[in-house]
């Protein structure tokens, strides 16, 4: 069982760097520039011309999310690098407050959007080996709890039979 487990976790680690490279075809950022993407996010909200628009923001976002180092500070570091490659005549703040208020303004319905729109992709894409009887497989938890019964409960059930 342990196997099984560790060479998920591989696997999953795996993917978290493909995601953070820059360079790759699957990055954060290639994903993300499609047009359909593209469309959901311009629409999501106006904004000023600023750094973290809102597509900057959410390459941000993710990275954080999938990196060790889950720090704002750590995000606005790795982005402070990338553009002071671009233009060393202006470069943004190293102050986390910009980036985190720029990360609250991402609208919820957005993500929403993102999520479902990179769901459907990756649905499509799949395996066609994947699916049985060319109908796609969706897993249902089956946890279920016990506790303990209360008297009011137990004497309800006592009527019943």
């Amino acid at each position: 069982m342990h196997y099984v487990i560790n060479k998920l976790k591989s696997q999953i680690e795996k993917q978290k760097a493909t995601l953070l490279d820059d360079e790759g075809s699957l990055s954060i950022e290639s994903l993300l520039s499609s047009d359909k993407f593209q469309s959901i996010i311009n629409n999501c909200r106006s904004f000023r011309s600023r750094f973290y628009t809102p597509f900057v923001t959410l390459i941000l976002f993710i990275r954080q999310v999938l990196s060790p180092d889950k720090s704002c500070k750590n995000m606005v570091a790795t982005f402070l690098a990338s553009v002071s490659t671009e233009d060393n005549n202006n470069i943004p703040s190293s102050n986390t407050g910009p980036y985190c208020k720029a990360r609250q303004k991402l609208p919820i319905e957005t993500l929403e959007s993102l999520v479902k729109l990179s769901g459907d992709s990756l649905s499509k894409s799949s395996n066609a080996r994947w699916k049985i009887y060319n109908r796609e497989v969706k897993l249902i938890d089956g946890t279920s709890l016990t506790m303990a019964d209360s008297e009011e409960n137990q004497s309800l059930r006592a009527m019943e039979c």
